[in-house]
Formats: C-alpha cells, sequence, structure tokens
C-alpha cells in the first residue's frame, strides 16, 4: 500500500461515521451515556475485574476525540480503543 492510499484510507476514518469499542476499568453508571455522546454501556466482568465497555457510532473522529477526552478529564483509564467499522459513503 503507498503512501498516498494510506492517506486516503485513513481519511474516511477522519471526517466519515464510524463505529467504536472503547473498554474502561471499572463500572460506569448508564448517566454516562449522556456524557459520552449517547454510546451505549455495557459491562462486563472479566474474572476479578469489572470493565465498561462502551460502543456506538460517532461521527467522525473529532466526536471520538471528545469522548477520549471527556474519560481522561474524568480520570478513566482507557483499556482500550477499536473501530469496529465505518461507512466511507455516509458524509456527516
Amino acid at each position: 500500500m503507498t503512501m498516498i492510499d494510506r492517506f486516503i484510507q485513513n481519511s474516511f476514518l477522519m471526517a466519515h461515521p464510524a463505529s467504536y469499542r472503547i473498554r474502561v476499568v471499572g463500572r460506569l453508571n448508564p448517566v454516562w451515556s449522556n456524557r459520552l455522546r449517547g454510546m451505549a454501556l455495557f459491562t462486563v466482568e472479566e474474572g476479578d475485574a469489572v470493565i465498561t465497555e462502551i460502543r456506538g457510532q460517532l461521527p467522525d473522529q473529532a466526536a471520538l476525540m471528545g469522548v477520549l477526552d471527556e474519560l481522561y478529564s474524568c480520570g478513566i483509564p482507557v483499556i482500550s480503543m477499536e473501530c469496529v467499522g465505518f461507512d466511507p459513503c455516509k458524509k456527516v
């Protein structure tokens, strides 16, 4: 893949809606959904650890950064963030 191909592929994620899964330490109250742009919250227990999965679609990477910044500002450790799908034909 050339540099131009990578730029085109990455630009789709910058300006188009995409679905994300963000995993954080601990159990978040469902009211956090409002603070996280309406993303859905799911609690997962892995052994002794409690993890919240935050899932949903965001309009662009600026919105994703807003969600991550909100978590960071509140001191919530992020375990992982994954783009699980995007629609390059859909514009915001």
